[in-house]
């Protein structure tokens, strides 16, 4: 279910500031997303718009809060420190629980090691894999 955005101002989390490679494997994360944490039928091309520009539309959470508070400050480590992190995420991100809010998603910390492990799949997609050397002798 998406709803509107009240905050137009932290409607992105901020992927405009991503590095051509970190762009170019967003599929993947979003892929790796799929699995438990959002929807199988969110639609890539609005989750890319949404990341680099902002939309009107919140993409549903399915995970737990905890997961996404880490999934937000992993993402701002990836991209920009950002003290709106969390505005930024209630506004991008819709969740199930009845309290849901910025101060709860602030508060939601204590990540299960299952949940943690996700997450850093998703980050290890976004990031792709790293250039290694070339081994042997020239």
């Amino acid at each position: 279910m998406n709803a509107e955005v009240n905050t137009p101002e932290t409607n992105s989390i901020g992927f405009n500031k991503l590095s051509q490679h970190l762009s170019n494997n967003l599929p993947d994360a979003v892929d790796e997303l799929k699995k438990e944490l959002i929807p199988k039928d969110a639609d890539f091309l609005a989750f890319k718009k949404f990341f680099l520009n902002g939309q009107k539309t919140k993409i549903e959470w399915l995970g737990s809060l905890q997961a996404l508070n880490y999934f937000i400050k992993q993402l701002c480590i990836l991209t920009l420190n950002d003290s709106k992190m969390y505005e930024r995420g209630f506004n991008c991100f819709n969740h199930k629980s009845e309290n849901y809010s910025v101060e709860t998603l602030r508060s939601s910390k204590d990540i299960h090691e299952e949940d943690k492990e996700k997450i850093n799949a998703v980050i290890k997609k976004l990031k792709g894999k790293a250039i290694q050397p070339v081994k042997g002798r020239f």
